[in-house]
């Protein structure tokens, strides 16, 4: 069972980071590709990883599903996407995970990336199992695309949540901080099986 531990919250002014699908070219997305890349970026959790490059990495995984869709020739079911969602969130927290992440409303942000995290792991091995299996993969592809998005999401309410707290520990306002370009950097680590 994976945990998100928050280790550490700093403030950042630029975080470099190296994408894991920044070596591949624009539209050459594929499900083995996919799968690769959410696999590399539960396995940097697992190590710890920066926010930002979370973020990145996420938004990364979301446009390659987005290419992969769009080269598609058969079209996503967004009710069968929901179904999917709630089928892989059965698998280890029920239904109510499910509503939480996508529906709202969000609670405690670490628990929501935990979940999400859940979501990935699951939804790489449908997606993997689906490919290999030469079935159709859209709908799970565009499950992968709305959770790597609702993980972008997260991390980025964190990071406000972080930066709100600082300017409060310091008497300035969190508009303050963010017009001076401070940004926020939390270390992320996810433990867990593979």
């Amino acid at each position: 069972m994976m945990k998100i531990l928050i280790i550490s919250a700093c403030l950042l002014a630029v975080a470099n980071s190296v994408s894991l699908a920044g070596t591949r070219g624009a539209g050459d997305a594929d499900v083995t590709s996919l799968v690769h890349d959410v696999r590399e970026l539960l396995e940097q959790a697992r190590k710890g990883i920066q926010s930002d490059d979370l973020e990145e990495e996420a938004l990364n995984i979301a446009s390659a599903a987005r290419d992969i869709l769009n080269k598609s020739q058969v079209k996503e079911n967004g009710e069968a996407v929901k179904k999917l969602l709630n089928d892989v969130a059965k698998t280890f927290q029920g239904d109510k995970s499910s509503s939480a992440l996508f529906d709202g409303p969000l609670g405690f942000d670490e628990d929501n990336l935990y979940t999400a995290f859940q979501f990935l792991n699951g939804l790489a091995d449908k997606a993997q199992q689906l490919s290999d299996a030469a079935e159709p993969v859209q709908d799970v592809v565009a499950a992968i695309e709305k959770t790597a998005k609702s993980v972008a999401d997260i991390v980025e309410d964190i990071e406000n949540k972080v930066v709100d707290y600082r300017a409060s520990q310091h008497g300035q306002g969190s508009r303050s901080l963010k017009a001076r370009g401070v940004s926020v950097s939390i270390s992320v680590k996810c433990c867990g099986k593979k």
